[in-house]
Order: structure tokens, then C-alpha cells, then sequence
């Protein structure tokens, strides 16, 4: 059940008027603008699967050929009525219907293992080059009917050029006489009612014989068809009435063929609409990063990371403040809090994602998403005030409240806009709670907002309500629009009348007259939402210095990597200096010997010398060995032993060791480190003790996902490194960077960061339904 104005209170009008902009075909957007929910969740599922394909294909592979097409029914029906005759225009446009079609067909088929529902559709199209063949025959590509159309035609119109070409030399020969006896104003003749003329001077219209069809404003000038023309302008005239007739032909003949096949085209027209709203909601799927949720009669409803469509839509992503609603055993939902502050604007939220849902469109809310497939839905909002029925405000809500009451079951979704508002406040809250435990009663999902304070107890009283609020900034005086699950809120009245300057003298009597348990519940709620505020601001605040830090801990890293690579780099420019040096000794070594043996010299002293160049050579190398060897395994580490990364001032704890890879984990209290065994030394026990006292542990808000839309092109590489290094040193296996589709910019910055980076095994983009190339997945290496 839909109450009649559900569609304009919770504006899915505007919503689905909005995605129709994504329609190519104007049956398309017709239909788009008249969709409603579904009647079955099947139909509502399979919609939105339709939905998830068209998306993968728009966004991994290619677009479909969609062209602007007319709604061309009541022209396909008349070519079935014997002797009807469809104009030039129609047919062209049906051609280009045939086109289409054929061109989906081929378009679907061939993407049939990735769309298999939407590749149902090609048996509805209309495939065939029959009726593209009989046009295109009868119509050139600038819509006229061309000569070759029939013998007749292609006679008429060359005794038409014939007899034109006759009449122009006639006219000519008339003209150039006249010209000579200054009778007409220049040498030139001209058209009238399609039969030449020429234009005479006024003072020698009597001159001339013939027929007058006009004169010039001025009336100087009088055009005269000349009488030695008139019967060849007659002959001319009537060919060209002949040519009409069987042009009329012949487009009978063609609108017959039509008639023909109009069946199926009317058929592929339909085919074709579906379709065209199918790949619009992809599209605007795209556009809002929607998912299409998890459907069920029957369950939990959880709702992620979801924002207002229409509110996406005015203020784009980063300025429409996203909620999170999870009701498992609950089912209805109060919300209370002040003013202005967006209760109204949740709820209302709910109620339209449901309506897209239920009409197979996928939702701007987070991967996940669970939601009920409602098959009523009720609603009771705004003031409803109605003259004609000499009903007030309060009378038109109890109205719509008992139509509520007494549809409502487990089925439904009862919307409730300021429930209890409009009369003396205690009668208001006596009725309210009793509706809204009645409807929780029902198993009825109710999702209400109200001002009336003693409601906030009942979810204490009754497991099946639960509270819920808007954040209301006390400091600032501004709703910050954040949902609250389960804290009730508050007006905040006499906090803002005490902030805003009013004697303390008014503020107590004010409070007294609200009463002392009244008060101090509210102030208890108001400090609490001061505190909630304080603390929010303060996380934000320590998440901004945490990833300050991490910039710095990444600037530090990055400059002793450096420094080291330049280490090695010297290091192995001085080896090969040195072993070149060793090498030309030995040389120069060997041939002193072969000196002295050659100049005679005792075999002993030979001996003794080569012996001692041989054990100076043996320990130049070891020395050398010693000096540029920074890769020795140490094996003598065990768990829980104190060392130090060489080179750093880095000291920790062993917790880990593998004997293969022949390295080790250390704990340094914030990260945990995997590093080479031979990059390792003892830690000395005062360092050890030192770094015991000073260390210190908590835990990180680790994060495995990034959003980088919106960034600088030069600040990207150092947020991105920034984020692989600590999700590296975090022991995360697989990251997300969202970096959007776009002109491919940050997808390509992105690409190339991740090709050099030393620690990703591979990367690659999400499936479509979780972002496609907007989003590209890495995974770390844990060496």
C-alpha cells in the first residue's frame, strides 16, 4: 500500500526526475519518471542485479549505443492501417529505431558473460536489416525520397529539369530584352508561388503582358509572370503535383512494409526503454558511489555510511554528513533533539533509500547495507492542515495516524514527523506513546521524531524502541546534522536562551518553572552533548596530529633510507676501488717474485718472502671483508632478547623468529618491525633499560582505506607512501586507495607509486559493485 502523497513528502519524484536526465531515449525518461517500488522483492532484487551489470559494463568495458529516440508508437500502430501513408521524418526515425535495436542486440550478446540478465533482452529486440534495406532504398541519408525510388518518380523529375531548364532560357531571353528598354529594375528573374517571375518596373506594368502575382513594399516594383511562359510554368507546376502524388505512393507502399514488422518494433521500442533505464540508474550509480543493499522481508536493517540523495545531489560528497542506523532486535526508532537540527531530514532519508531500493535503484550508502523490502508504506508528515475538509493541523494528523493504525503490520514503514506536535503537550505525549506502542506492537517498523521530553524514557521501558539524536554544537549554537544511535537528545532551550545572553535571574525561574527533574535530566543530556562535542573535536584534532606525525615518521624514514642507500653506495664504490688494488698488488707481487728468483736470490729467502706477501694479501682481505660486510648472519638472537637496529637508534624486543628467512619481528612498543638478522646487534643493558622506561604502547586506529579525491597532485605521493608504510608496519595484508574515475590522473599517479614501492606484492582495481577502476586494491608484502 502507497498513500497517495508518499512519492511528493518523501520526494523520490525529484529523485527519479533527476536520474531520468541519464535517459537517452524518450521512452526511456518516460518511464524512469512513472517508476514505482516494485510489488515483489524478486522483481525489486533482479532490478537491482540488472543495475550492478549495466554498472560493471559502463565502467569496465564500453557503453551501450543509445541514441535519441522519440516515443514512435502511435506511428507504428498507424503503419498497420491499410492505406496509411507515415511522413519522410517518421520513417527516418524508425530506421534509426531499426539501427538501434540491431545494434543492442550485437551489443548485449557480446557481453553476455558479463551481463547474462541484460543479455536476455536481445530475444526482445529487433534484429533484422529488412526494414533499414526498404528504407534506405527509398530514403537518402539528407531524409528525401531519392529518384531510383520508382520508374514514375525518376520520369517525373527529368522532364521536370527539362522543362525548367526550357523556362530559365525563356525568362532569360525576356529578361535581357526588357533590360535593354530600362522596363525592369535589374537582369535577374525570380520565384513567386513556385512560378518564375520577373520584376518589372511599376510605371511598365502595362507594357508587359502577363500575370501579376505581387508587388514590392514600396510598390515600385511589380512582379509579372510574362504570358509567353505561363504555359510552360503550368506544365512545370504540374508535374511537381504529379511528383508529390507519387511520392504519397510510394510511402504507402513503404508504411505498409513497416506495418509489417511494427509488432516487433513496438516490442523493441519497449525492449529498449527498459534498458535505457536500466544503464541511467548505473549511471547516477556511478555518480553517488551507490550499492544496491541486501534485500529481506523479514531480519535486521543496517544501514552504512548512507547520505540523502537529494541532499548528495545539491552539496556533493564531503559536505553531506553521512548516518549509520543498525536495528536488530529494535524496530522502532525516536529521535528527539532540537530544531533545525535534521531529525525530520533522517527519517524522511530512511524512507526514500527504502522507496529506491524497492524500485531496484542503487542507494548512496556503504558496501553491506541490509534493508527491509517494505510493502506498505505509511506516513505522517508536515502540517497537513486542510481547509477544504475543515480539519486543523492536529485533526489532519490524527487523520493520518488512524489510517496508519489500522494498516499497519509487519510489513510496513511508518514514518512519523513530529509525532504528539499540535495540541496541549501531555495529551500529545499520552497519544503519541500510545501509537507508538501500539505500532511496536505490530512488529511495524517506525522510525519517529518528537520534542515531547517524557518520550525519551520509553525506550527503557519497551526493548523493541530505541533512542536515538542529532549532535547539537552548545559551544557554536549549530546542529552539527551527525545521528546519535541510542542517546536520546535534547531541545537545549534554556542552555541556547543562557548562551545567547539572558539574565541569570530568567534562566532559574525559567528552570524552576520547568521543574527539577525535568532540569536535571536535560542538563544532564546537555552536558553530556557538550562533552560528546568536546570529545568528537578532540579525536579529530588527534587524528590530525596523528597523521602529522606519521608525516614526519615517513620524512625520517625516507631520509635515512637514503642515507644508507648512499652508505652502501660508498661502501661499494671503495670494495671495488679495493679489490682493484688487491688485484694490481698481487699482481705487482707476482712479478717482484719472479724478480728476485730471477736475479738468483736463495730459494729460502724466496720462500719467506712469498710466504709473508701472502699473509699480509690474506689479511688486507679480511679487513676489508670486516669493514664492508653489513650482511652477516648472526645467529645467537633468541625471543624476547633486547636488541638494536644497527645504524639507528631503534631498540626493541625480539617476539618473532624465522630461521629460514633468517629474520626477525621486534617489538619497539608503537610498531612491530620486520628486519634482517644481520641488520641486528645486542642492545647494550643500559640502552635496554632506557628504551624499557621510555617506551610506551597504544593501540592505532589503523586504517585500510584512503580517499584521495580532492587532493593536490603534489600531495598525493607523500599521502600515499605515508599510508602503504604505516599499513606495512601495521601488518595489514590488502589496502584500498579510492582515487575515482575521472580524467585517470590520480589512477595513474596512483599506479606508478605502487609499481615502486618496495614492500606491494600486486595491485590491482576493485570489482565493479565495490568502485571498478575508481578504486585500486593493494596487497602487502609481509617480508
Amino acid at each position: 500500500m502507497l498513500q497517495s502523497n508518499i512519492f511528493e513528502k518523501l520526494e523520490y519524484n525529484k529523485v527519479v526526475n533527476y536520474v531520468s536526465r541519464y535517459c537517452h531515449t524518450e521512452p526511456g525518461k518516460q518511464k524512469l519518471i512513472s517508476l514505482l517500488p516494485y510489488e515483489t522483492l524478486f522483481e525489486a532484487e533482479r532490478e537491482g542485479q540488472k543495475v550492478t551489470e549495466a554498472k560493471l559494463l559502463i565502467t569496465e568495458h564500453d557503453a551501450p549505443p543509445f541514441e535519441n529516440i522519440p516515443d514512435l508508437k502511435s506511428e507504428l500502430h498507424l503503419s498497420r492501417v491499410g492505406g496509411a501513408a507515415l511522413t519522410v521524418s517518421k520513417i527516418v526515425q524508425i530506421a534509426a529505431l531499426a539501427s538501434i535495436s540491431r545494434q543492442l542486440t550485437l551489443y548485449l550478446k557480446k557481453n553476455r558473460e558479463h551481463a547474462p540478465l541484460l543479455a536476455e533482452y536481445a530475444d526482445f529486440l529487433y534484429s533484422e536489416q529488412l526494414i533499414q534495406h526498404h528504407i534506405s532504398r527509398i530514403i537518402n541519408e539528407n531524409g528525401e525520397v531519392r529518384d531510383s525510388a520508382s520508374r514514375e518518380l525518376q520520369s517525373i523529375r527529368k522532364e521536370i529539369i527539362s522543362k525548367s531548364d526550357d523556362l530559365r532560357k525563356m525568362v532569360q531571353k525576356i529578361c535581357k530584352s526588357l533590360a535593354e528598354q530600362d522596363i525592369i529594375r535589374e537582369n535577374y528573374m525570380t520565384l513567386r508561388d513556385g512560378r518564375i517571375v520577373v520584376p518589372v518596373k511599376a510605371e511598365y506594368k502595362r507594357q508587359i503582358k502577363g500575370f501579376i502575382h505581387s508587388e514590392s513594399s514600396t510598390g515600385q516594383t511589380v512582379y509579372i509572370e510574362p504570358q509567353e511562359t505561363l504555359l510552360l510554368n503550368n506544365d512545370i507546376v504540374s508535374l511537381h503535383y504529379a511528383e508529390q502524388r507519387e511520392i504519397e505512393r510510394i510511402l504507402r507502399e513503404l508504411t505498409a512494409r513497416i506495418g509489417e514488422s511494427a509488432q516487433e518494433l513496438i516490442l523493441s521500442l519497449d525492449t529498449i526503454a527498459i534498458l535505457d533505464t536500466v544503464f541511467a540508474k548505473a549511471a547516477y550509480s556511478v555518480e553517488c558511489l551507490g550499492t544496491f543493499p541486501e534485500l529481506t522481508e523479514e531480519g535486521e536493517m543496517l544501514i552504512f555510511a548512507a547520505r540523502h540523495p537529494l541532499l548528495l545531489i545539491k552539496n556533493g560528497r564531503e559536505k553531506t554528513v553521512e548516518f549509520s542506523i543498525e536495528l536488530e532486535k529494535q524496530r522502532t526508532l525516536l529521535i528527539t533533539g532540537p530544531n533545525a537540527g535534521g531529525k525530520t531530514v533522517l527519517i524522511k532519508a530512511v524512507g526514500l533509500l527504502s522507496l529506491m531500493a524497492a524500485a531496484g535503484f542503487h542507494i548512496p550508502a556503504g558496501q553491506g547495507s541490509k534493508m527491509i523490502f517494505f510493502r506498505k508504506f505509511l506516513i505522517d508528515i508536515g502540517d497537513a492542515q486542510s481547509i477544504e475538509d475543515d480539519l486543523s493541523t492536529f485533526s489532519s494528523h490524527l487523520k493520518n495516524i488512524k489510517l496508519i493504525l489500522d494498516e499497519a503490520d509487519k510489513n510496513s514503514l511508518i514514518i512519523l514527523d513530529e509525532i504528539g506536535s499540535g495540541t496541549e503537550p501531555d495529551s500529545g505525549y499520552a497519544i503519541a506513546r500510545e501509537v507508538i506502542e501500539y505500532l511496536t506492537s505490530e512488529k511495524a517498523w517506525v522510525f519517529a521524531s518528537t520534542h515531547l521530553g517524557k518520550l525519551k524514557v520509553l525506550p527503557y521501558e519497551n526493548e523493541g524502541v530505541v533512542n536515538a539524536s542529532m549532535e547539537f554544537d552548545l559551544n557554536n549554537l549549530q546542529p552539527t546534522y551527525r545521528f546519535r544511535q541510542g542517546m536520546p537528545g535534547s531541545s537545549y532551550a534554556i542552555e541556547i536562551a543562557s548562551r545567547l545572553g539572558f539574565s541569570d535571574q530568567f534562566i532559574k525561574a525559567a528552570s524552576d518553572y520547568a521543574g527539577n527533574e525535568t532540569n536535571s535530566v536535560e542538563k544532564l543530556l546537555s552536558d553530556f552533548e557538550l562533552k560528546s562535542v568536546q570529545l568528537s573535536k578532540k579525536l579529530r584534532e588527534a587524528e590530525i596530529e596523528l597523521s602529522r606525525l606519521n608525516g614526519l615518521k615517513q620524512l625520517y624514514e625516507q631520509k635515512n633510507a637514503e642515507i644508507k642507500k648512499e652508505k652502501n653506495k660508498i661502501l661499494e664504490k671503495a670494495g671495488e676501488e679495493a679489490r682493484k688494488l688487491i688485484k694490481d698488488s698481487e699482481k705487482l707481487i707476482h712479478e717482484t717474485i719472479r724478480e728476485i728468483r730471477s736475479s738468483g736470490a736463495e730459494k729460502g729467502i724466496v720462500k719467506k718472502a712469498v710466504k709473508n706477501i701472502e699473509n699480509i694479501n690474506e689479511q688486507t682481505k679480511n679487513n676489508f671483508g670486516k669493514s664492508i660486510d653489513s650482511r652477516k648472519i648472526i645467529n645467537n638472537f633468541g625471543l624476547g632478547d633486547s636488541v638494536k637496529i644497527k645504524d639507528t637508534q631503534t631498540i626493541g624486543t625480539i617476539v618473532e623468529l624465522n630461521s629460514d628467512s633468517k629474520k626477525a619481528v621486534i617489538s619497539t612498543g608503537v610498531l612491530k618491525v620486520n628486519v634482517s638478522l644481520s641488520e641486528l646487534e645486542p642492545a647494550g643493558k643500559k640502552e635496554a633499560t632506557a628504551a624499557a622506561k621510555s617506551g610506551y604502547d597504544f593501540n592505532l586506529d589503523l586504517k585500510y582505506k584512503i580517499d584521495i579525491r580532492g587532493y593536490k597532485p603534489e600531495e598525493i605521493e607523500f599521502e600515499v607512501i605515508r599510508f602503504l608504510d604505516d599499513a606495512y608496519s601495521a601488518g595489514l595484508k590488502r589496502v584500498e586507495i579510492l582515487h575515482g574515475k575521472g580524467s585517470g590522473v590520480l589512477k595513474n599517479m596512483v599506479k606508478k607509486i605502487l609499481s615502486e614501492h618496495g614492500h606491494i606484492n600486486k595491485f590491482y582495481y576493485a570489482s565493479p559493485e565495490f568502485g571498478g577502476e575508481g578504486i585500486t586494491i593493494a596487497e602487502i608484502s609481509t617480508d
